[in-house]
């Protein structure tokens, strides 16, 4: 409770199944901070402290805070209460998440600096984002939440209570790059600084956008090709 973490390389590398990982105190790494193995059932991990990856990113070394890639990947469920943040140049994303079943909760704050450093990327099938907290994106083509590579018949759920903001040009608040079904819940504030750049761009599948009460977008909304509804 409270302590200090702070490793040049990986943090904690997770191996085995049913794992509980419960951060009060700070890590602090110069690879991933907490990096997820390529196959398993169910990890658990609450933060209510501060994740930091401190490293350059790209040139195949991984700084990611929290990684767990692979279409064979744990299922992910992750309450964020305090900070993730990455300070990579290019490529250290705060949290990336393959296989299926995510449930990913954020209510303190997910920041990235570097170029290509989606805040949360997902190859997930049927997954949950929620993000009652803030979510932001420094460098360019770095985008708040990134959707890829799931297959049609699948979906993805994100509700979005507080803000989503990118800085960098090129950075879309939210990217659907694929053909999987989306439903996207706003009621928050989702704020692209590149007015060329959309706040929410859809994929091939069959989008649907609720923009509840209180929803502010500023930026462009193209939910792309696909039976799409819009719910005002």
């Amino acid at each position: 409770s409270g302590g200090f973490l702070n490793v040049a390389g990986d943090a904690i590398i997770v191996g085995g199944d049913n794992v509980v990982i419960t951060n009060n105190g700070t890590i602090t790494a110069t690879e991933d901070a907490i990096d997820g193995p390529a196959t398993g059932t169910v990890t658990t991990i609450t933060n209510n402290g501060t994740i930091t990856t401190t490293g350059l990113g790209g040139g195949g070394t991984s700084a990611d805070a929290i990684n767990f890639t692979g279409t064979n990947a744990p299922t992910l469920i992750l309450t964020n209460n305090g900070t993730i943040q990455t300070f990579g140049s290019s490529g250290a994303e705060a949290v990336v998440a393959g296989g299926d079943n995510h449930i990913i909760i954020n209510n303190g704050t997910i920041d990235t600096a570097g170029s290509t450093a989606d805040a949360i990327t997902t190859s997930c099938r049927n997954c949950t984002i929620t993000n009652n907290g803030t979510i932001i994106t420094r460098g360019g083509n770095a985008s708040g939440i990134l959707y890829l590579n799931a297959g049609t018949n699948e979906s993805i759920t994100i509700t979005n209570t507080g803000t989503i903001q990118t800085k960098g040009s090129g950075s879309e608040g939210i990217l659907l790059n694929n053909e999987a079904n989306a439903v996207v819940n706003n009621s928050g504030l989702i704020l692209v600084e590149d007015s060329t750049i959309e706040a929410i761009r859809g994929g091939g599948g069959a989008d649907t956008l609720n923009l509840l009460s209180g929803s502010q977008i500023i930026g462009i909304i193209d939910l792309n090709n696909g039976t799409d509804i819009v719910n005002i």
